[in-house]
């Protein structure tokens, strides 16, 4: 596909037709939930956009202001952004879009499913596992230490599978352990709240969670689209962690997807130990990249440095 920078169109958000851009995110090769208007609009209400012929290929732009400058950012609860096209997009497009994202914003700090060489870039991790097979062809590929140590004695409990949706609860259970680390704002959380509420109607959103004598052992909320499961929020109650439950839920989630054709997307981590955490279940790596650039005038060019 030949094109230039010119042929790239920069919309806002009132500029943008709903169907299409939804059509062109579900139908790209690489779409993910985060790219749709719904969730843009939770956590980005001013995003833009560039666009290429009639929504061919597109690149959502979660735009912020502070101190009075239009600058680019990763949303809150919002692993990746990027570029999405249905077919396979070449590093020639890619450099025409970031192109065209710095003559429009300054700053920027995202990440994104692509590799601009142009940018300041880190490469960050990503762990997915097809859900294309048999429970026992999956589990098989676990490791002996999953197996043999953490889910047997959990599966020799009476531990209960949950199925009711619990969205407050898994939402405000990750707020109580994580907000000061990930200092995430209060707003944020409302906000996930809404769209979990707005999603779960269409079945696109869900929480699984493991009790045991009616103690509540670990919630995890999970967004769905026609191809991935998201696992958004993991909140494991720190008293029962020795317990394993997390272990135990994903066990029993990735049983109850088995053969679905999901991929069941793990959302990380750079962080050793979640690394490793993923690794015993066969998870696979998908990376994906920070892109920054500064490109503001003194004294601005200080902004978030």
């Amino acid at each position: 596909m030949e094109f230039t920078t010119n042929d790239i169109i920069f919309l806002a958000r009132n500029e943008i037709d709903d169907e299409k851009w939804n059509h062109a995110v579900l139908n790209s090769r690489n779409g993910r939930i985060y790219a749709t208007t719904n969730w843009l609009d939770a956590f980005v209400p001013d995003w833009k956009a560039l666009v290429l012929l009639n929504y061919k290929i597109i690149m959502p732009l979660p735009s912020f202001k502070k101190y009075g400058i239009r600058y680019l950012a990763q949303p809150p609860f919002t692993q990746q952004l990027g570029l999405f096209a249905s077919t396979e997009i070449d590093k020639q497009a890619e450099l025409y879009f970031i192109q065209k994202a710095i003559s429009i914003f300054k700053f920027a700090e995202m990440n994104m499913n692509i590799n601009a060489a142009i940018c300041e870039t880190q490469l960050k991790k990503n762990y997915i596992l097809p859900l294309t097979q048999p429970y026992e062809l999956i589990s098989s590929k676990y490791s002996k230490s999953l197996r043999n140590n953490n889910l047997k004695p959990s599966k020799s409990k009476s531990f209960f599978y949950n199925c009711d949706l619990k969205i407050d609860l898994a939402i405000d259970m990750f707020k109580k352990l994580y907000q000061k680390k990930m200092n995430i704002a209060d707003s944020s959380y409302h906000h996930l709240k809404a769209l979990a509420n707005k999603l779960a109607k269409n079945h696109q959103c869900f929480t699984r969670s493991v009790w045991l004598n009616e103690k509540l052992l670990a919630i995890n909320l999970y967004f769905k689209d026609e191809k991935r499961i998201y696992n958004i929020a993991t909140a494991s109650i720190p008293e029962y962690r020795k317990l394993n439950a997390t272990d135990f839920l994903i066990d029993s989630l990735i049983q109850e997807f088995s053969n679905s054709g999901f991929i069941f997307d793990f959302e990380g981590s750079n962080i050793p130990g979640i690394e490793a955490f993923y690794k015993k279940f066969g998870a696979v790596l998908e990376p994906y990249y920070f892109i920054k650039w500064n490109n503001l005038s003194f004294p601005y060019h200080l902004f978030k440095k």
